[in-house]
C-alpha cells in the first residue's frame, strides 16, 4: 500500500514540474503577448499604405534583432491566433529562408487574426488608423504571403517543389533582402553590410553572377545600388568574355538556375541596347 502511495505521490510532483516548466514564459512570448492588443494591421499591404506611426512602431518592435528564431518558431503553435500571426510576421523580417517550412505548415490555418487596410482614394487619419477601411484576415493569408514571396522570386508555383529544389544559398533570396532595405531606405543599414558578405563568401562563379544579377536589379525611386559600377565591371572580368557570351546562347554554368534567367535578360537588353535593363558601362563590360 506504501508503495503505491509514494507512486502516486512521485507521479503528482512530476506532472506538477513538467507544469511548471511548460508555463515559463520565453521573452519571445512575454514580447508578442505585450504587442497583441497594440497591432492593428499585419499584412503586407499595411506596411507600403498609409504608415501611420502607431503601426510602424508596432512592426519595428517585430522586427528587433533579440527576437530569438526558436523561441519564434515555438509560438507557431501558440492556441493564439494572433499570438501565431506576430510569430510569423516576426520571422519573415529574420529573411532565413530554413523557417519557411514551419509557416507553410500554417497555409491552411484560417483563423482569424489582423485585419488588413482597405485601398482607398479618400485621405486617411493617420493618427486614427483603427478608424481605416478594413477587412479581416487569416493566420494562413499572412503565412501565404511570407511563402508566396519566396515562390515569386524563383519562378515556382508550389511550396513543395521549392523546399525539394532548395539549396544553401539562392539570388532570389539575397534579391529579396535588398529589397526590403530598398522599402524603408536602408542602404546603410548593418544588414546590408552582412548581405554583401555572405555574398562575398560564395564560391565562384556564382559569386560573381549574383553580384552581377543584383547589381543590376530594377530598383525603385533610383535608389542607391548594392555594387558600384567597378565592382560589376570587376566581377564581369572574373567571369571572362566567353562565359558571359555563352549566356546568350543558354549556357549558363551555376548551381543556381535564378541568376541564369536575371542575367541572361541584362545581357540579352544589352544586345537590343536597352539603357533601361543595364547601364552603358555595364553592357560595354558584360558583351564588350
Amino acid at each position: 500500500m506504501k508503495n503505491i502511495v509514494l507512486r502516486y505521490v512521485i507521479l503528482i510532483c512530476v506532472l506538477a514540474v513538467s507544469s511548471c516548466f511548460s508555463s515559463v514564459e520565453t521573452p519571445e512570448a512575454r514580447t508578442l503577448s505585450a504587442l497583441a492588443p497594440k497591432v492593428i494591421f499585419l499584412c503586407d499591404f499595411a506596411t507600403y499604405f498609409h504608415p501611420a506611426p502607431e503601426l510602424v512602431a508596432s512592426w519595428n518592435a517585430l522586427e528587433d534583432p533579440s527576437l530569438d528564431t526558436r523561441n519564434l518558431l515555438t509560438l507557431l503553435k501558440s492556441p493564439d491566433p494572433k499570438i501565431r500571426a506576430l510569430a510569423i510576421f516576426a520571422l519573415d523580417r529574420k529573411n532565413d529562408p530554413r523557417v519557411l517550412p514551419q509557416i507553410a505548415a500554417l497555409q491552411p490555418d484560417q483563423a482569424v487574426a489582423y485585419p488588413c487596410p482597405l485601398a482607398v482614394a479618400q485621405p486617411l487619419p493617420p493618427d486614427k488608423p483603427r478608424t481605416w477601411p478594413q477587412q479581416p484576415s487569416t493566420v494562413g493569408a499572412l503565412a501565404n504571403e511570407a511563402v508566396n514571396r519566396y515562390l515569386t522570386a524563383s519562378g515556382y508555383s508550389n511550396f513543395g517543389d521549392y523546399w525539394k529544389d532548395h539549396r544553401a544559398y539562392s539570388v532570389s533570396w539575397f534579391a529579396l533582402r535588398l529589397q526590403r532595405n530598398w522599402a524603408f531606405d536602408q542602404m546603410n543599414h548593418p544588414s546590408m553590410d552582412v548581405l554583401r558578405t555572405e555574398i562575398s563568401q560564395l564560391p565562384a562563379p556564382d559569386r560573381q553572377w549574383n553580384v552581377l544579377w543584383l547589381g543590376t536589379l530594377p530598383n525603385p525611386n533610383n535608389v542607391v545600388r548594392p555594387y558600384t559600377e567597378d565592382e560589376l565591371l570587376r566581377n564581369a572580368t572574373e567571369l571572362g568574355h566567353d562565359a558571359l557570351l555563352q549566356l546568350l546562347s543558354g549556357h549558363f554554368q551555376s548551381t543556381d538556375p535564378r541568376p541564369a534567367r536575371a542575367t541572361r535578360s541584362c545581357v540579352h537588353g544589352v544586345a537590343a541596347g536597352s539603357a533601361d535593363v543595364c547601364s552603358e558601362a555595364q553592357s560595354e563590360a558584360l558583351v564588350g
